[in-house]
């Protein structure tokens, strides 16, 4: 069912295929994932593909003087250009197959750090489908042909006379604007998933750190509630000896001094609950509203350490309490009741003269993650049956306290095993995506500017090379190590600001969209984009430093004589 007003609902079908990737509906089983993150990491892996393609493109042009003669004698000896880029493909079609053996035993050995990540085992069983090795041959001989493709042509095109007279390296330098826009591109990937990174990271923090209205640490919840008080066939004790067993049983875990509070309950912040229809007393029929509601016993606001703004909780001597119900404060909002709440009544549609009491009004609390806007809720009391037992515990001696909690338990009902998990994990569940995304987008930031800086160190070293009489004439007229390495340095300044330009308003645009996923989210401030910027201009920076400081630093007198 899906609500499509306040006061309408349709239902639809829904393909059983669809639940775990395109489901988001409300009470769900458990948290879903979302098909939007398979199509998001399988783009960053492709731009990722896209940098090690591009410096292949940039190191097979710049370093292709040493294959100057080698390409004029070819050509003398009667090779034609289609022979010559025949042969230029086969050799980046043969350096992906290498790649891609070496990629596979990566796979098997980060698979299990991987399967870690992910929460489920993770593996390639290569003849479970019919499709699996044909893609594998199939996609090296794509990556090698769009890698090698541009090089092939180039190297292809120098006439035979130019390079063997060893004039051809002005081929190289007509292309440097072409290898300059790549090495942007590669930067500007690099500082996108920075800022990524870093927004990913500070929307979890600002999760983990937001106040949810309720405290979820140190609660274990006990599953199978519903199993105090019943008889080991499944029969249900009769009402007033069930009340009996479930007092006897919550007494006896407030004996251990390291046990706070209990509470049954059939449902918790983070859990399923249920809906319906309720009006203020006095209202029209026109004035319905659905809200969430369920149940729970005297001592839930205690044991989750909920904050009331108006009126109490439920009180076991208080016996008309079984017709009173605590409100958060967006129902009570919802329901259009002026201040004070307590004392209001609220009815159902049908006409039916029959009230509930409002005792309490609830702060408002996240009982759904932080993608959803605090709605509307109302609890009411059930002390009988319960889907869940939580009970609030010291945060030292955890184990032995469980321990304890499992004992009483089999006392009580031997017929059913002890089963329960920690509150805080559970919830923490919710954002189980947005922490792989996190973890994910680390891993993929550190993968691409490493590539990236491969590409760029084969880059400069190719740069130093050529330059090495520039550098030994500015040493001899008097500049400084320090003036030569910045002068290498402009160059790289360059590119990384033409990438930040780039990349800003794509990060910004991307990452905007993605924190739409939550109804209560941080703030991108630019200081995000600025340190993304600085961070990949330091490793740019970092990495060229070694050949530039060494072309600095080297003996004028033998760059001045170099060839």
């Amino acid at each position: 069912m899906n609500q499509k007003s306040e006061n309408q609902s349709e239902y639809f079908l829904q393909p059983i295929t669809d639940i775990h990737l395109q489901s988001h509906l409300s009470s769900e089983l458990e948290a879903n994932n979302d098909i939007k993150y398979i199509y998001i990491f399988s783009s960053i892996a492709f731009f990722i593909l896209m940098i090690a393609c591009i410096n292949y493109m940039n190191l097979a042009t710049v370093t292709s003087s040493s294959r100057f003669k080698e390409i004029g004698i070819r050509k003398v000896l009667g090779s034609d250009r289609t022979q010559l880029i025949k042969q230029f493909l086969f050799e980046s079609i043969l350096l992906a197959f290498i790649a891609l053996i070496a990629t596979l035993v990566l796979v098997e050995i980060s698979k299990h750090f991987f399967s870690e990540i992910a929460g489920k085992q993770l593996g390639i069983n290569y003849f479970a489908s019919w499709y699996i090795l044909p893609v594998l041959l199939i996609v090296p001989v794509i990556v090698g042909t769009l890698a090698g493709v541009y090089p092939a042509f180039f190297l292809s095109s120098f006439q035979p006379v130019a390079v063997l007279k060893g004039s051809g390296a002005g081929g190289i330098k007509g292309h440097s604007s072409l290898r300059n826009i790549l090495v942007v591109l590669q930067f500007s990937i690099s500082i996108f998933l920075f800022i990524c990174t870093f927004i990913v990271y500070m929307q979890m923090q600002y999760i983990q750190d937001k106040k949810l209205g309720f405290d979820k640490e140190n609660v274990v919840v006990l599953n199978r509630g519903w199993a105090i008080g019943q008889n080991p066939d499944g029969t249900q004790i009769s009402t007033a000896p069930n009340k009996t067993v479930i007092d006897a049983f919550k007494n006896d875990l407030l004996q251990n001094s390291h046990i706070i509070s209990v509470s049954g309950c059939n449902s918790l912040p983070g859990k399923g609950f249920h809906d319906g229809i309720f009006m203020a007393e006095g209202a029209t029929q026109n004035e319905q509203h659905t809200m969430n509601y369920y149940q729970a016993d005297y001592d839930y606001a205690k044991t989750l350490k909920m904050e009331l703004t108006e009126g109490r909780f439920f009180s076991r001597k208080m016996a008309s309490d079984s017709f009173a119900i605590v409100v958060n404060e967006a129902a009570a909002k919802a329901l259009g009741f002026e201040k004070p709440y307590v004392g209001k009544r609220v009815t159902f549609p049908g006409g039916r003269e029959f009230y509930l009491n409002i005792i309490g009004v609830i702060k408002d609390f996240h009982y759904q993650s932080l993608h959803h806007q605090v709605k509307p809720l109302i609890l009411g009391l059930q002390n009988l049956y319960r889907t869940y037992v939580a009970v609030r515990i010291q945060p030292y001696n955890v184990t032995e306290t469980v321990e304890f909690i499992g004992k009483t338990w089999n006392k009580y009902i031997p017929y059913k095993p002890f089963d329960y998990f920690f509150f805080d994990d559970d919830y923490n569940k919710l954002y189980q995506q947005e922490q792989r995304t996190e973890k994910l987008f680390t891993i993929f930031s550190i993968v691409a500017i490493f590539i990236a800086s491969l590409g760029l160190f084969g880059l400069v070293s190719f740069t130093t090379q050529q330059r090495t009489k520039e550098i030994g004439i500015r040493k001899v007229l008097g500049a400084s190590v320090t003036n030569i390495v910045l002068q290498l340095s402009k160059q790289i300044t360059i590119w990384i600001v033409f990438a930040n330009i780039i990349a800003w308003p794509i990060g910004w645009y991307f990452m905007s969209n993605w924190l739409h996923n939550f109804a209560y989210t941080i703030n991108i401030g630019l200081w995000v984009f600025l340190l993304a910027g600085i961070i990949t201009l330091f490793i740019a920076l970092i990495t060229i430093s070694f050949k530039a400081i060494k072309a600095a630093s080297a003996d004028p007198v033998k760059a001045l004589k170099y060839e």
